[in-house]
């Protein structure tokens, strides 16, 4: 995570997207490395913005669908869910 400032397009605010998208959205880039990707829990998104977690969901997929961000599912070695890695191209 980057300490003490983060990116975020201006257009960000342009793309006629909910205000709930936008502030998920700012909570991933708040976690995104230098590579442009995070792994947050999707509880802790929904703590970070005062949100429910079915809210950071929905949010997720309006992202996605306005490719803003990809998201891949991670398993284990025995294929279980561990968590989803989240890739944020640069702004």
């Amino acid at each position: 995570m980057n300490s003490g400032f983060f990116k975020v397009p201006n257009d960000i605010f342009d793309r006629g997207l909910s205000s709930k998208a936008i502030v998920v959205y700012c909570c991933l880039r708040r976690h995104a490395g230098a590579r442009s990707e995070c792994f947050p829990s999707r509880g802790k998104v929904a703590s970070e913005c005062c949100v429910g977690v079915s809210t950071v969901d929905r949010a997720i997929a309006e992202l996605i669908t306005r490719d803003l961000i990809r998201k891949d599912t991670r398993k284990n070695a025995i294929g279980g869910r561990t968590s989803n890695m989240y890739y944020l191209p640069d702004p």
